[in-house]
């Protein structure tokens, strides 16, 4: 809970902000920043909130340095000092999650694979939150989290029949907006299959975002078409 919270304030998207932080805190070092409620008192927590003293515990492997420091600003002890929205806080952690040098280390693996599918499936309930219906899932939004489940320790053929799938369902739906989603989450998880030794399956990922690309035609999407034409060019090559 947000310390204006905890001091019988009114609370807001900021607030939010701070309790969602707190939760990604405890799942990615092991404990919460600052204490369970049952452990320390109100005040207790209030002070170690005002110090700006989180407790790190045991992170996860591979966690980068950033996420403390994202998660930091989320957990200030003042709402100004926070993100001003959920949509702020998701823009920075796929920053985190994506940046190029956690994408090309596979010592690092493992963090990007439950990263990529927390984030999607956080991602998904956030947006359905902000569209102002409930957070269930669509069948798009279903497959696209299989999809992901199976890229990280399940069947690789299996993901991209889930990311089919979702294009299917897409197109059929003549939604654009979930079309160009796919492909983004396919070229992630094309990555993340091709991480597991799993060429082939990578490939037909990243085909299947670059089709969805070529149909869709979008001035926008051409810095990733021709990331994508580089990466099926090179998985054509031996070794």
């Amino acid at each position: 809970m947000a310390p204006e919270r905890l001091m019988g304030k009114p609370g807001g998207p900021r607030a939010d902000v701070y309790s969602f932080c707190v939760s990604l805190w405890e799942a990615f070092y092991g404990v919460r920043p600052y204490g369970a409620p049952l452990q320390r008192t109100e005040i207790a927590i209030l002070e170690a909130i005002e110090a700006g003293r989180p407790a790190l515990g045991r992170p996860l492997p591979g966690v980068p340095e950033r996420m403390r420091d994202l998660l930091a600003k989320g957990l200030a002890a003042s709402p100004s000092e926070r993100y001003a929205s959920m949509k702020e806080v998701l823009r920075a952690l796929l920053d985190v999650v994506r940046e190029p040098e956690l994408a090309h280390a596979r010592s690092r693996a493992r963090w990007r694979r439950l990263a990529g599918v927390a984030l999607l499936a956080i991602g998904i309930v956030a947006g359905a939150v902000l569209r102002g219906r409930e957070p269930e899932l669509t069948v798009v939004e279903r497959a696209l989290v299989l999809a992901h489940d199976e890229a990280a320790d399940g069947s690789a053929s299996s993901a991209v029949q889930y990311l089919e799938l979702a294009r299917k369902r897409a197109r059929e739906d003549m939604d654009t907006e979930a079309l160009r989603i796919i492909a983004s989450e396919a070229e992630h998880i094309g990555h993340v299959l091709n991480e597991r030794g799993e060429g082939l399956s990578a490939r037909a990922s990243w085909g299947v975002a670059h089709g969805i690309l070529l149909e869709l035609g979008d001035v926008d999407s051409r810095a990733m078409l021709l990331r994508l034409d580089h990466l099926l060019e090179s998985a054509k090559k031996p070794g």
